[in-house]
């Protein structure tokens, strides 16, 4: 997948992906070229721009109820599993 600003997000086969971010991580200009063209055309999946946040706070609608979720624009936590087999990772 690519975006216009120059992000871009590989996958494999295996469900393998790889964010390539070139503002975040540095990459230069050479090696993103290189990213590009190391993936055939019609693989490609061109994405629109991200969307720019109106404000650094996210707001909650105004029903005059209480909002059932933070509205400080934090990320709510991900629940991670992993396997745990007698022996491994005893905790």
């Amino acid at each position: 997948m690519s975006r216009p600003g120059g992000s871009r997000r590989l996958g494999g086969p295996d469900g393998l992906a790889v964010e390539a971010e070139p503002g975040l991580y540095g990459i230069d200009a050479r090696t993103m070229a290189t990213i590009d063209a190391a993936v055939p055309p019609h693989a490609v999946v061109h994405l629109p721009p991200r969307q720019q946040p109106t404000s650094g706070l996210a707001t909650a609608p105004q029903t005059g109820g209480t909002a059932s979720r933070p509205t400080t624009g934090a990320r709510t936590p991900t629940r991670r599993h992993r396997a745990v087999h007698r022996g491994w990772l005893s905790s």
